[in-house]
């Protein structure tokens, strides 16, 4: 992932190897091997690349998530979660579903979520506000909406965090693929 980052991140500064290297004082080669995995920089060129790169360091350790469906601006969080909720029951019961095409483009939303959710272990506000791009409110709705469709619980040692019920979750994005 590291060599990944430094090929992506030079790219971005649109930088050749040759001139990386030149800044660093290291050969074409190094910078070259770096970025494709075959060996690694010294720590102490981290900073160094940081700034030429116009970066900072965990950049180049952080994955960048890609999430294609962006929250509706006029979704109203408590009401599609209770539409959602009932929904859900009614799907569990062996109802017929019929999506009120108003709540679409939410539900597409809180779909990708829930898929983006199943390689995580917590959900936060703060990791909703950074993965989506959205308001600390609008984020804190989506998880107590989360936590209210029963995906989530407290975990007593963190009030920040809430724990992800995988299995329910699973279920949950199984109803959302019939639906959505």
């Amino acid at each position: 992932m590291l060599s990944k980052k430094l090929r992506e991140k030079r790219e971005e500064a649109e930088l050749t190897q040759n001139e990386v290297a030149e800044e660093l004082h290291v050969s074409p080669q190094s910078i070259s091997k770096w970025e494709r995995g075959e060996a690694l920089p010294s720590v102490e060129f981290l900073p160094k690349l940081a700034e030429i790169y116009n970066c900072k360091i965990d950049d180049f350790f952080k994955e960048k998530i890609s999430i294609e469906v962006k929250i509706p601006q006029t979704m109203s969080v408590d009401k599609t979660f209770k539409e959602l909720k009932n929904l859900f029951e009614e799907y569990k019961q062996g109802k017929e579903i019929v999506l009120d095409e108003k709540y679409k483009k939410s539900f597409e939303f809180i779909k990708k979520t829930a898929e983006f959710l199943t390689k995580q272990s917590v959900l936060s506000i703060s990791m909703l506000q950074r993965t989506f791009q959205i308001g600390y409110a609008r984020a804190g709705s989506v998880v107590d909406g989360f936590e209210y469709l029963g995906l989530t619980f407290f975990d007593q040692g963190e009030i920040y965090k809430r724990i992800i019920n995988q299995e329910k979750l699973v279920e949950f994005i199984e109803f959302l693929n019939k639906v959505v």
